[in-house]
């Protein structure tokens, strides 16, 4: 299995230039970045990060551009489904759809769960 790492500012601005996949109306492709919790990567499955960079925006989306930082609203990306154990837990997940590009995963999604850019 691939060594999950995150992406930096720096390295999305190398690889947007000949980022070969363009979504289409108000899809976005972003990083698939996990936390950072005390200086260690966290890479278990629910450490998704709310902060991820720009690799792609559809012609609908006017205000995002390749290489932006944004922060997005995970609430609005979660499903819930019916736990198998116990008939009255819900489980919620993230719902992404995965693109894969030159071996590294990013998720398609809409415009819709960016909250802001940060321009920081």
């Amino acid at each position: 299995m691939e060594e999950i790492t995150n992406l930096t500012q720096d390295d999305v601005l190398g690889l947007i230039t000949d980022f070969p996949v363009q979504p289409r109306h108000s899809k976005v492709i972003i990083t698939i970045n996990t936390e950072d919790v005390d200086g260690e990567l966290v890479l278990e499955s629910n450490s998704f990060s709310e902060v991820q960079y720009v690799m792609a925006s559809g012609p609908h989306c006017l205000d995002l551009k390749p290489g932006q930082k944004v922060i997005l609203d995970i609430e609005k990306m979660l499903v819930y489904e019916q736990s198998e154990t116990n008939s009255y837990e819900k489980i919620s997940r993230i719902k992404i759809k995965p693109v894969e590009v030159d071996g590294k995963m990013y998720a398609l999604v809409n415009d819709t769960v960016i909250d802001s850019i940060d321009n920081r």
